[in-house]
């Protein structure tokens, strides 16, 4: 369990420095929706998007596509780090 939600074998969490588990989803669409949900506020301009060796141009494609539905004032940036283990690592600013 985590203070998002109990976490079961599969699933995908998003994770906050700080703040430990923020999201927990079935899938890594969902898991980021969530995470950026809480991340990004009014007075964010800025998303980068660093994609991990595990990610799809077009999961990438689709949610950058989210991001601007979404959140129409935040410009995003991607950039490919190729990090295992983690599909994307973001920042706000």
């Amino acid at each position: 369990n985590s203070d998002a939600g109990p976490v079961k074998a599969g699933d995908f969490i998003g994770l906050v420095r700080g703040d430990g588990v923020v999201a927990v989803a079935a899938t890594l669409d969902a898991a980021c929706h969530d995470l950026l949900a809480k991340l990004i506020t009014p007075q964010r301009e800025l998303l980068t998007i660093i994609t991990g060796s595990e990610a799809t141009s077009q999961a990438t494609e689709a949610l950058v596509a989210h991001v601007g539905q979404a959140h129409p004032h935040i410009s995003c940036e991607v950039h490919f780090g190729g990090q295992p283990l983690y599909p994307y690592l973001f920042g706000v600013e």
